[in-house]
């Protein structure tokens, strides 16, 4: 309505003016830190790249009832041919082991690659980085939509007799060994407050055996893997120029594009420098990474009692949590301190 529209417009220029008067608008990492994983991409010059797309009539004006999907047919080609590692970022997890209506095959694809490895007495591992919870405004109990996602995604992972970690268990399989999922979150002081905020993971990213790249704006989803939704673009990357690496202790030929950048997340979210992280498959970094996760998760729940939490479980338990969330812009406005992660 016009008086919504109004009010909506009272508002947007309110915040403006709050942005910029701003002298530390948001908590962010440290401007210090410097990676040690140099990339030169004029190493790159032997390269093939495949376009993919999620498109169909609406977007592209294809034949009614027609689409395309490459994109998603790419993911669980590469998961189902991949040899050791996958690595992949995305802002939405939600696949077809939350069961109907969802029905991308993402997640099943990832359970039976590990059941193969599994098998073969195979050392594989993946590594799934993705928000903590979407940035929708509000808290669970206050966002249907936010609690919905969650709910989706928490029965894609480990609710429910479908989900990858029950059919994992079901059939003797730890988890932990194959699989495991990570967050962001940063913290810094606003007037001499502890504050905290969840890092919004806005990639959408898979790296395949330190060889293959998918790089694009396609979630883990329905809505952007199944063509006749969202419209998205993503882009397959294989280097050709070869470089010495590691797979668990032997010598294993890298892309140097794939390498470098997964070398350069696993530092910047993990914090491994220099040669630690050259082998992924290693049981000392997954045990590190592992180990600094759960120590991380620990202190944020008792500095911040921050959410989600696995010790809160009902939404009455939310409302009473101490919540430390990010403060308004006003408040930051009179800190005079920069923040640091």
């Amino acid at each position: 309505s016009d008086v919504y529209k109004r009010q909506h417009e009272v508002i947007h220029e309110e915040e403006e003016e709050d942005i910029e008067n701003l002298e530390c608008p948001c908590l962010r990492p440290s401007l210090s830190q410097r990676s040690s994983v140099v990339v030169d991409y004029r190493a790159t010059q032997n390269t093939q790249c495949q376009i993919l797309r999620s498109v169909c009539e609406w977007s592209v004006g294809m034949e009614p009832d027609s689409k395309e999907n490459s994109i998603y047919l790419s993911y669980v080609e590469c998961i189902e041919n991949s040899k050791h590692l996958i690595y992949i970022e995305s802002s939405v997890f939600i696949s077809d082991t939350a069961g109907a209506p969802v029905t991308n095959k993402i997640a099943q694809a990832l359970v039976l690659r590990i059941q193969k490895a599994h098998l073969l007495n195979e050392k594989f591992r993946v590594v799934i980085v993705k928000p903590l919870l979407q940035p929708l405004q509000g808290d669970l109990n206050q966002n249907p939509l936010k609690c919905l996602l969650f709910t989706y995604e928490q029965y894609t992972i480990y609710r429910g007799s479908k989900s990858m970690y029950q059919q994992l268990q079901q059939e003797g399989i730890k988890p932990e060994d194959y699989i495991q999922f990570f967050g962001l979150r940063t913290h810094g002081l606003v007037n001499g407050v502890p504050f905290t905020e969840i890092i919004h993971v806005n990639s959408r990213i898979m790296i395949i055996d330190d060889k293959q790249v998918i790089i694009g704006s396609a979630d883990v989803n329905d809505r952007s893997l199944d063509g006749a939704c969202d419209s998205d673009l993503a882009v397959v990357i294989e280097d050709f120029n070869m470089v010495r690496s590691k797979m668990n202790g032997v010598e294993h030929q890298a892309s140097h594009f794939a390498l470098t950048l997964r070398k350069k997340l696993y530092e910047e979210h993990f914090g491994l420098e220099g040669q630690i992280s050259d082998d992924p498959l290693s049981d000392s970094l997954w045990r590190q990474i592992q180990r600094q996760a759960e120590e991380n998760t620990e202190i944020y729940s008792k500095v911040f009692q921050c959410l989600p939490d696995d010790k809160v479980k009902t939404f009455e338990q939310i409302k009473t949590c101490l919540l430390y969330t990010s403060p308004s812009p006003r408040d930051r406005q009179k800190s005079r301190m920069p923040s640091s992660a």
